[in-house]
């Protein structure tokens, strides 16, 4: 079912507000009903730029084939932004268009995420990026969603990144945009269950079980890690958390776990620019490190305690030697965490891995499969030259006194 080409104008003022009351989930569309009226009863279509330019268009059509779920149908953006018109002088022969739909003046001021499951069109091929925008009457403000691929992805966007909306008593319209930013001029999209919720749930990452009594071999290298597919990859826009990032080359990581009956495994990948680490100890954090974040009863962590664990992975010292600090305990955890590092250029860039090994009686924790942990990775980087500092981290949020952290499963 194709939804014709709607032009876009400024937003319509709406009087309509739904108040939140105690709710945690309040949905937007699913395109189940395969509807151009939304969940809200608001309208929603497809814009572009110059409805006079026939080189640019975006179209949606509702797809069943590629889908959220068992039933339904999810909706196909197809679009093309290549043209010989310039639009904007800094980005000659691009122009912009997308979809929108209508919030009607909804109440969100009870709400802290967008959540938007987006996958990519592998046979039309697809832009990497899209800007997803949130409007009130008078405010505005847009995120850049990186990471789109070619499998269905959950997206959880805090609303505080939208930091120029101060009401969100009343808003009026989500918008997606393909435009500049888009990391491919043409292709296909798929979007499905577009909701806000008062909290997210946190995403999920595996731990495969080593086979074999022997375990693995910590010592730096990836040659057993092949096989483990779930590694949690970092994107900018929704991993920062502080700092500032254009682009995932300027500090890159990706991490897996795997595990035995005695170990929980660990190792990170990073490449970005040079190394930095003088400090020792508890100090570590202040360059670059790797920062493991552990919540055995997954409940969320808390600051200081000692059921709780904060690692940290220097790759190199003032000794010439990988260093390791658990920050809740009070010091080094010594034969409780093996580590090995290997460093090297790849594709002239610096890269480091850490490979750890962590004693499950250090943690506490008996672990057998399909148990689940709170877990994140956090990657600092310092930038000398430039007397700057950036860090990524998986999932990491503030929650009443608590840190919620992303869920390891031990497969």
């Amino acid at each position: 079912m194709n939804i014709t080409g709607v032009l876009y104008t400024s937003i319509l003022t709406c009087t309509l507000a739904l108040p939140c009351f105690a709710r945690t989930y309040l949905p937007v569309d699913d395109f189940n009903t395969q509807s151009m009226t939304n969940k809200l009863d608001g309208n929603t279509g497809c814009w572009n730029c110059n409805p006079d330019d026939m080189q640019q268009f975006c179209d949606a059509m509702f797809d069943t084939d590629n889908r959220v779920g068992e039933s339904g149908a999810s909706l196909k953006l197809t679009y093309d932004i290549d043209t010989t018109q310039n639009y904007l002088p800094e980005y000659p022969r691009t122009a912009y268009n997308g979809y929108f739909t209508k919030l009607k003046g909804i109440d969100l001021s009870g709400f802290k995420y967008l959540i938007i499951h987006v996958k990519g069109d592998e046979a039309l091929n697809y832009t990497r990026a899209v800007t997803v925008e949130l409007k009130n009457n008078n405010q505005s403000d847009k995120f850049l969603l990186e990471g789109i691929n070619g499998s269905w992805q959950r997206f959880a966007i805090p609303l505080w990144k939208f930091s120029k909306i101060a009401d969100w008593k009343a808003m009026q319209e989500l918008v997606v945009t393909f435009d500049y930013t888009s990391t491919r001029k043409t292709g296909a999209i798929y979007i499905d269950s577009i909701y806000f919720a008062a909290q997210a749930v946190a995403p999920q990452t595996y731990a495969l079980r080593v086979d074999g009594t022997k375990g693995i071999a910590v010592d730096g290298k990836l040659d057993e890690w092949k096989e483990n597919r779930k590694a949690i990859k970092y994107v900018p826009s929704l991993h920062l958390e502080n700092g500032e990032m254009k682009t995932r080359d300027e500090l890159d990581a990706r991490s897996s776990f795997m595990w035995d009956d005695t170990w929980l495994y660990f190792a990170t990948k990073v490449s970005g620019g040079q190394i930095f680490c003088r400090q020792r100890g508890e100090d570590i954090w202040k360059e670059d490190c790797v920062e493991l974040y552990l919540n055995p009863d997954n409940r969320g962590l808390v600051w200081n305690d000692r059921k709780d664990f904060e690692i940290g992975f220097a790759p190199t010292g003032p000794d010439n030697k990988p260093q390791v600090w658990a920050w809740f305990q009070g010091g080094d955890p010594g034969d409780n965490v093996n580590v090995a590092v290997q460093m090297y250029k790849e594709n002239g860039r610096t890269v480091y891995i850490i490979e750890s090994a962590i004693r499950w009686s250090f943690l506490g924790i008996e672990p057998k499969k399909g148990r689940e942990i709170g877990a994140t990775v956090g990657v600092h980087k310092l930038e000398y030259r430039e007397y700057s500092e950036k860090k990524i981290n998986w999932y990491y949020y503030p929650e009443e006194g608590k840190m919620l952290l992303g869920r390891l499963i031990l497969k």
